[in-house]
């Protein structure tokens, strides 16, 4: 799908150039510079602002969730405080490997940023409100 955007793909938040729009996917490193973009895009796998921090996903499936709620947002200083810009979510039945998660975690992203992308520049974010949960990160 061709949108008109030039992009290059980074690894490490330490190659992070000037640009519209980044988009922080699968991101284990929390980035700072959020003056180098017009936009610092994150999806993350809770209904913000309950389920801040790591590994949202992994955390719900061992809570035996199926419906797993997923956010597409503004970073922020803070993090995962930022402006939301939608809500969409993951069904699981219950049979999914890892490998089927990251799958279905992968093409949710996608689409919710083809969507954004779509979208832009006629898109508002609204501000998180409820409670204010966090996953603390995994550990062997």
């Amino acid at each position: 799908m061709k949108l008109g955007h030039d992009c290059c793909l980074i690894y490490n938040a330490h190659q992070v150039q000037k640009g519209d729009m980044l988009f922080l996917l699968s991101c284990e490193q929390i980035f700072k510079n959020m003056h180098l973009n017009r936009h610092n895009l994150v999806v993350h796998e809770s209904a913000l602002p309950a389920g801040k921090g790591w590994s949202p996903l992994t955390w719900q499936v061992l809570e035996g969730k199926s419906f797993i709620p997923t956010a597409f947002f503004e970073a922020a200083e803070k993090v995962d405080s930022g402006l939301v810009y939608f809500n969409d979510s993951i069904q699981l039945d219950g049979t999914e490997l890892v490998a089927d998660l990251r799958k279905l975690q992968g093409e949710k992203t996608i689409k919710m940023a083809l969507r954004f992308l779509s979208a832009y520049p006629n898109i508002k974010g609204a501000e998180q409100a409820g409670e204010s949960t966090f996953y603390p990160k995994r550990t062997p």
